[in-house]
């Protein structure tokens, strides 16, 4: 897919875009939405008016907050000082802007971990949102990957706009299997989880934390199943309002 979209942004049960409309391909957002598991049924399209799409999209796009501890923002927001840490972003074209259920619940299990001096992977960091506070707590290193194009160059623009250093590249997990972290954030989804949990036992150092999300509550026991038999203890297990899940293991 192009960099046709205008904009996108989550709410709190579908994923919104703008896109012209002779830029729009059915066959290419469905190969651009399969990591996601969205099939056809799910998407619904309209023809509108022209407007301006930057003027809709501050409309339209409210900051997040995660307890006292996170403040996620656009750059049109104002900056909040309540708040022990604060992120601006720019979504454009990436999933991720904070305001799903498993963002929030990874970060809410970050907040009971110490990231000082620590090396992190994100494992699809979307527009690098984990990654950035990852460094705001004080890690020592932090690797963001993504296989979308898109979500690279948004990340990289976001660790900017946010002064923080974060390598990110488009990359599977795959290409670091030679490295060890500390902590690993995996906010994807079920089956890419349950296929790289055995990649994270081997990646993850002794007594690290690993951080999984994007699944639901139904789908806990499967994730635990493969994760005790790749050697992970489970610490603790977040539900949200809407059954969305983020656990949180040792090795």
């Amino acid at each position: 897919m192009n960099d046709g979209f205008e904009g996108v942004w989550e709410k709190e049960s579908e994923v919104m875009a703008y896109i012209e409309k002779n830029d729009y391909d059915d066959n290419k957002l469905l190969e651009l939405l399969e990591p996601f598991d969205i099939q056809p049924s799910q998407i619904k399209t309209n023809h509108v008016a022209n407007l301006n799409w930057n003027e809709e999209w501050e409309k339209s796009y409210e900051s997040v907050s995660v307890g006292d501890f996170c403040h996620i923002r656009a750059t049109f927001h104002p900056a909040q000082i309540d708040f022990k840490h604060e992120i601006v972003i720019q979504p454009k074209m990436s999933f991720g802007t904070g305001h799903h259920d498993t963002t929030a619940l990874v970060i809410e299990s970050m907040a009971e971990h110490d990231f000082n001096n620590k090396t992190i992977l994100d494992a699809g960091c979307g527009t690098g949102i984990l990654a950035i506070l990852a460094k705001k707590m004080g890690a020592k290193k932090v690797v963001a990957v993504d296989n979308s194009p898109w979500s690279v160059e948004n990340t990289i623009e976001n660790a900017q706009r946010n002064q923080v250093e974060i390598e990110c590249n488009e990359e599977d997990i795959y290409a670091y299997s030679g490295e060890q972290f500390d902590i690993i954030l995996a906010n994807i989804n079920r089956n890419i989880n349950l296929e790289n949990l055995k990649h994270y036992a081997a990646m993850l150092n002794a007594d690290g934390l690993l951080i999984l999300s994007g699944f639901f509550n139904h789908d806990s026991d499967l994730i635990e199943a493969e994760a005790i038999k790749h050697g992970f203890k489970r610490l603790a297990l977040r539900v949200s309002s809407k059954n969305w899940v983020a656990i949180s293991y040792t090795f």
